[in-house]
C-alpha cells in the first residue's frame, strides 16, 4: 500500500486521538523538582502502599546506587570526554529516578555535584547532608504512575494526571492504564533503553528473557504476578529469600562406591546437584 493512500487514514487517527498533552514544564532547582513529585502528598489516601513503597528497593534506588552513579559520572567525564549534562544522566536517572525528566540542566548539574560529594567527600558531615538530599530521588509514585504511566513513547503521559490500572475516582485526576498491569510496564526500565542521543544501554536483559525463554514457551504470568500479588509495592527480588525459594528449587542425589587405588579399595562418591528455574525469566539476571 503506498504512502498515498495511507496518508488519509493517517490523518484520521490523529484527528481520533487529539493532540498530545503538554510536556511538563522543567524546574530550575532540585528542591522544586523533590516538591513537584513529592511521593509524602500520596501517603494520606496510600498509607499501606506507601509504607512498603518506601521500604522497597525502588523507594532509595539513588542512594541504593551511589557508587555505581559515581563509576558513571566519572566514564562519562574522563573515558568519553563528554559533560554529565541531562542527555547522559538520563541514561540512568531515566529509570532509577524518572522524575529528573522534568530537570533543567542546571538541577542535573547540581544532582551530578551531590553524587560527587556524597561518594568523594572527605567530610563525613558533607556527604551524609549530600545522601540525604539525595534521597528524595527515586522511583517514586509519579515516576510509575505519571513518568511511566501510559508504557508507550507515541502515547506521552500528561504530567497532571496518575495513571492505574482502573482510574478510579480520586481526590485527583486519573486514568486507566492497561500497561499498568501487563509485563510492558516493568520493560521500560528492566530491559534495552535508547538514549535521546540515539545510544542504546543493555543494563539487564530480563525482560527479554521473559519475553523469549518464557512467554515464548507459553508462559502466562506477568512480572507483577510474582512481584507484587500478595506482595505489594515492596517489589522484592533476587534480595528476598522467599522469592528466591519459590523461583529455585534444588535436588541433590548422592552414589556411594568404592573405586581400587594403589592396591586398595578407596570409597568415593557421586554427587549430583540439580537447580531448577521456575521464575519467568533467566536467573541470574536483573
Amino acid at each position: 500500500m503506498s504512502l498515498i493512500r495511507l496518508a488519509p487514514f493517517v490523518i484520521l487517527m490523529l484527528v481520533m486521538l487529539g493532540p498530545p498533552p503538554a510536556a511538563a514544564q522543567s524546574v530550575s532547582t532540585l528542591g522544586e523538582l523533590l516538591k513537584r513529585h513529592d511521593s509524602g502528598s500520596c501517603e494520606g489516601c496510600h498509607e499501606g502502599i506507601h509504607k512498603e513503597w518506601k521500604s522497597s528497593f525502588h523507594g532509595r534506588s539513588i542512594v541504593q546506587s551511589l557508587g555505581s552513579l559515581r563509576a558513571y559520572i566519572d566514564a562519562v567525564e574522563k573515558e568519553r570526554k563528554l559533560p554529565a549534562d541531562k542527555t547522559q544522566m538520563l541514561k540512568c536517572l531515566d529509570c532509577h529516578a524518572p522524575m529528573v525528566n522534568d530537570a533543567s540542566e542546571s538541577v542535573i548539574k547540581e544532582i551530578v555535584g551531590l553524587v560527587k560529594t556524597a561518594v568523594d567527600d572527605k567530610d563525613e558531615a558533607k556527604k551524609k547532608a549530600a545522601r540525604e538530599k539525595l534521597a528524595g530521588l527515586s522511583v517514586n509514585c509519579t515516576g510509575c504512575h505519571t513518568v511511566k504511566g501510559t508504557g508507550n513513547a507515541m502515547t506521552p503521559p500528561d504530567p497532571k494526571i496518575l495513571y492505574g490500572p482502573s482510574g478510579a475516582p480520586a481526590p485527583h485526576p486519573t486514568k486507566g492504564s492497561p500497561v499498568m498491569q501487563s509485563s510492558v510496564m516493568c520493560s521500560q526500565c528492566h530491559s534495552l533503553w535508547y538514549a535521546k542521543d540515539g545510544e542504546y544501554l543493555y543494563c539487564t536483559t530480563i525482560f527479554e528473557s521473559h519475553q523469549n525463554a518464557y512467554r515464548g514457551m507459553d508462559g502466562t504470568q506477568t512480572c507483577q504476578d510474582c512481584h507484587m500479588k500478595s506482595r505489594g509495592h515492596t517489589f522484592p527480588g533476587a534480595h528476598d529469600q522467599q522469592l528466591v525459594k519459590e523461583g529455585l528449587t534444588l535436588s541433590l542425589g548422592a552414589i556411594g562406591y568404592r573405586q581400587m587405588a594403589s592396591g586398595k579399595y578407596q570409597p568415593r562418591v557421586v554427587v549430583t546437584v540439580d537447580v531448577g528455574n521456575q521464575a519467568g525469566h533467566r536467573i541470574p539476571d536483573g
